[in-house]
Order: structure tokens, then C-alpha cells, then sequence
């Protein structure tokens, strides 16, 4: 049986988890730390996947269009190579450039501040508010 849900696929499951730890400002600083190498992890998945996919529709594209005339260096096939190239050179340009940690961006104090659990900031006293209260 196969599982043609859109809420199956690993893509939706990254674009949700991507949204709960990024976007909800109640998520912890903590957990959104947490999840930050899994999240480069698939994505970086998912994106050579593409990559793949996109090659290996190109390279179908070719065998069906010009299988017979592909070894006499015909323009669509010489351009689909072309293409070929630089899809595999942009992949590694974006796994080069995720994977070195100099590239990563700093977090700021005020990042780490504004990503305090909602919870945590309600049952303490903040330093602005009346001492009576």
C-alpha cells in the first residue's frame, strides 16, 4: 500500500517542525537549539534529493528526445549537460557553505532573550514591574 498523503511526506513534516520551532515565539531558545541539526540535517536531505530528482529528469528528458543523436554532441544534449554541471555545483556550493561552521550565524543576547518561553516570563517578576504587584 502505498502512502500518497501530503501529511506523510518528509518535506510537509520538515516545513511543520520548521514552523513550530521558528516561528511560535513561545519555543524555547533550548529546544529550538535542539532541533537546529536535525533540521539542517533533512534539509540538506531533501535538497540533494532535488538535486538528484532534477538530474535524473534531465537525463530521461535526453534519452527520450535525443537517445540516437546524443553521441554526436547535439545542442539540446550539450545544453542539458550544461545544465547537469551546474545543478551539481550548486548543490555543493549550498552543502559547502551549510556544513562549515564558520558560516553559521551567531545568535545575539537579544535572540536568546526574545526566545524565553512565555511561560517562564509570566510566572516571574520582570525587573520593570512594580514591586507590589
Amino acid at each position: 500500500v502505498k502512502s500518497s498523503s501530503v501529511f506523510c511526506r518528509p518535506s510537509f513534516l520538515q516545513w511543520v517542525a520548521g514552523l513550530i520551532f521558528f516561528i511560535f515565539p513561545g519555543v524555547s531558545y533550548s529546544l529550538r537549539a535542539c532541533y537546529r541539526p536535525l533540521h539542517v540535517y533533512f534539509g540538506l536531505g531533501l535538497f540533494i534529493l532535488a538535486i538528484g530528482t532534477s538530474l535524473l529528469g534531465i537525463t530521461e528528458k535526453l534519452l527520450f528526445s535525443i537517445g540516437s543523436t546524443y553521441s554526436k554532441f547535439a545542442a539540446e544534449g550539450v545544453l542539458a549537460n550544461v545544465l547537469g554541471l551546474v545543478l551539481i555545483g550548486f548543490g555543493l556550493t549550498v552543502v559547502y557553505v551549510v556544513t562549515r561552521s564558520e558560516w553559521k550565524r551567531v545568535t545575539s543576547p537579544e535572540e536568546e532573550a526574545l526566545s524565553m518561553h512565555f511561560k517562564t516570563l509570566t510566572e516571574r517578576d520582570s525587573p520593570d514591574s512594580p514591586q507590589g504587584s
